[in-house]
């Protein structure tokens, strides 16, 4: 797992501080790029793009799905989707969506064979290695102990500093690919940190579904 020192930035979008070395796959940025062209229109589109560094949408480009890119340009995308949107609930449902759509991507690529074979329950108990797989460093911890009860899980993000939203990103991500495992009705919210706040050390998610 890489490890890293953390260096401060400013607050404007993608400028939080951000460990130097935190690394995401490739597949993450180029689909947050798709991401933005399918939902939204021009003029929407324009504002979000002034909002990122001009390196991002060149590198998501170029990069191949499983290339380490480096994290701050991932998390200025989600930033400057979140800015779009100054309502709170709407941000989140957005962010939620960024996170289905992220999780569309992955079942394009490794997700697609894991889901193929694994039960919701195996498939959970494969979430931190997936998690590790995409973003680095960080974990997280699944507690699973509503789930036969209430069809109801848990999900704590930690060690993810400077990755704006992450944790809403997630309860879409884990909610889409809980449901290509034959769920119904999955969905997901954010707990903790509150809507206004998209940074945090960690951040919890519950998902649930009919």
């Amino acid at each position: 797992m890489v490890t890293s020192d953390v260096h401060s930035q400013g607050k404007a979008a993608g400028q939080a501080a951000q460990p130097v070395d935190r690394v995401v796959r490739g597949y993450l940025l180029t689909a947050g790029v798709k991401f933005i062209e399918a939902t939204y229109d021009r003029d929407q589109q324009q504002r979000i793009w002034t909002r990122m560094p001009a390196e991002a949408r060149p590198l998501a480009a170029k990069a191949s799905r499983g290339e380490w890119v480096p994290a701050r340009y991932w998390s200025s995308t989600i930033e400057a989707i979140a800015q779009e949107h100054p309502d709170l609930e709407q941000r989140h449902d957005a962010i939620v969506a960024f996170g289905r759509f992220m999780a569309e991507e992955a079942v394009g690529s490794y997700l697609k064979l894991l889901l193929r074979v694994l039960s919701p329950s195996m498939f959970l108990r494969r979430l931190p290695a997936t998690f590790e797989h995409d973003i680095r460093p960080g974990s997280v911890t699944v507690d699973t102990s509503q789930m036969a009860e209430r069809r109801l899980i848990t999900i704590t993000q930690h060690n993810v500093e400077g990755l704006a939203y992450v944790w809403t990103v997630g309860a879409g991500w884990v909610a889409q690919a809980l449901s290509f495992t034959g769920l119904k009705g999955v969905k997901g919210r954010t707990l903790s940190p509150a809507l206004d706040q998209p940074f945090a050390s960690e951040g919890t998610f519950k998902v649930w579904w009919e």
